[in-house]
């Protein structure tokens, strides 16, 4: 048998309710809050993040070869926390990503996550909104190249 202090019962009652109430406000305030940022996340953004991708060029390798390489790399390394659809894992679904945003910032998200999060305000909208940073994969600026061939073959892209 537990003995509880006759006048502790309420604070424990009140402490209880307001543990409820803040997981209710919690998960409902966020569901309305994040309504109207679900749009923005979908909407073209034009910044190319902070990282040592300033300019994308294909250059001259074979593209159909850099989407095979992408493959790889994106089911070793990508598929623990992301979808080639809109459906969200750990982190976003990656369904018409490269319709929404530069391949700069793409590939500067790859190789520099830590950093974009802090300085890069898409990358600071999406932490919050998925609560967990994306790691750092430790990719070749080519394998991040390769990686964004595929997402854009996955989005309809030319290959």
């Amino acid at each position: 048998m537990i003995k509880v202090k006759q006048n502790a019962f309420p604070k424990l009652a009140i402490g209880a309710l307001l543990a409820v109430f803040s997981l209710y406000g919690c998960s409902s305030g966020t569901e309305q809050s994040q309504a109207p940022a679900e749009d923005a996340f979908n909407k073209y953004y034009d910044g190319k993040g902070v990282g040592p991708i300033t300019e994308y060029a294909i250059g001259t390798a074979d593209v159909t070869q850099r989407v095979d390489s992408g493959q790889k790399v994106f089911e070793t390394k990508c598929t623990s926390c992301h979808k080639l659809t809109a459906e969200r894992a750990i982190g976003p679904g990656l369904l018409g990503i490269t319709k929404i945003r530069r391949p700069e910032w793409i590939m500067n998200q790859i190789l520099n996550p830590m950093e974009m999060t802090q300085k890069d305000s898409m990358a600071q909208a999406l932490l919050k909104k998925y609560t967990t940073q994306m790691i750092n994969m430790n990719l070749t600026e080519g394998e991040a190249g390769a990686v964004y061939e595929y997402l854009k073959k996955n989005d309809g892209g030319a290959q």
